[in-house]
């Protein structure tokens, strides 16, 4: 899972005598070269325009995670039943035309938090099929990150927003896959560096709802997003407590909201998404 050998095939081995590897290139010595300096450039442009290597590991880590699940397209031919490009499961097709499938996703990831020099691991699983995403060692644990999952917006609840799978632990991945049991990958615990925790887009009690959400008009969003613990959360209790905060912030800001907003969702990870009206 070395996201340097991008020129190797990992599905392409040869075995003679199930002693000597053989390993299948994909592209000859001169086209590697070209994606390598390629490459090279465009990291040295993105980590000098944004200044990088100056900025906390937690924002790294995010702006890495951004830069792959707001900018990136799944392969559409995959999705549809068919078979991927070779780029699809490399770096190449993300950095040419910034499509790939998760475990191309997951190497560049991998290869961003490299040149960070941030601990990170390509993991596999299975969700229907074999599925790849990443942990990242911070502040002495591992957490999960799905660049992939967090990129469709028609995919696994993907109306909830592109943070849903980002600093997770095991529990909350579980909730959607299998981890590798053969592989002895770190143990995660705890939400504490999700995106919902870290921003206080959370609460824990249902009473407290409303007001949450009348907090979050008086910034005039485009959105708002929320993390519910409390189990008693239903549709009933959510449309109450956005109709009542809205009313409450119409009537003594005397604004309203245009528009038809759209409410997402999810009992499973318990994240609830109002995507406001202009």
């Amino acid at each position: 899972d070395n996201p340097s050998f991008f020129y190797l095939s990992p599905y392409k081995l040869s075995y003679v005598n199930n002693k000597q590897i053989y390993f299948n290139y994909l592209y000859d010595k001169t086209t590697t070269l070209n994606y390598e300096n390629q490459i090279k450039k465009t990291l040295m442009h993105f980590f000098d325009d944004y200044q990088i290597l100056k900025l906390p590991k937690y924002n790294q880590i995010l702006i890495f995670h951004n830069c792959i699940s707001s900018l990136a397209n799944y392969d559409q031919i995959v999705s549809s039943g068919g078979s991927g490009k070779d780029e699809d499961y490399n770096i190449i097709g993300f950095f040419q035309g910034k499509v790939a499938v998760c475990y191309g996703f997951s190497l560049v990831f991998k290869l961003l938090c490299d040149y960070s020099g941030i601990n990170c691991l390509v993991i596999r699983g299975k969700t229907k099929g074999n599925h790849a995403w990443n942990m990242v060692e911070y502040d002495g644990g591992f957490y999960h990150i799905d660049t992939t999952w967090d990129l469709l917006e028609d995919h696994n609840d993907g109306k909830l927003g592109i943070y849903k799978f980002f600093m997770v632990d095991d529990l909350w991945i579980k909730k959607s896959r299998t981890i590798n049991a053969i592989a002895n990958y770190p143990k995660s615990y705890g939400l504490q560096y999700t995106y919902y925790v870290r921003n206080k887009y959370m609460i824990n009690d249902i009473s407290n709802l409303s007001q949450y959400f009348y907090e979050r008009l008086k910034e005039y969003p485009n959105e708002i997003i929320v993390y519910v613990t409390d189990k008693r959360l239903n549709w009933e209790i959510i449309n109450h407590s956005y109709k009542k905060a809205s009313d409450k912030f119409r009537r003594l800001n005397n604004y309203n909201f245009k528009g038809k907003c759209d409410k997402y969702w999810s009992s499973k990870y318990g994240i609830v998404r109002i995507i406001l009206g202009g």
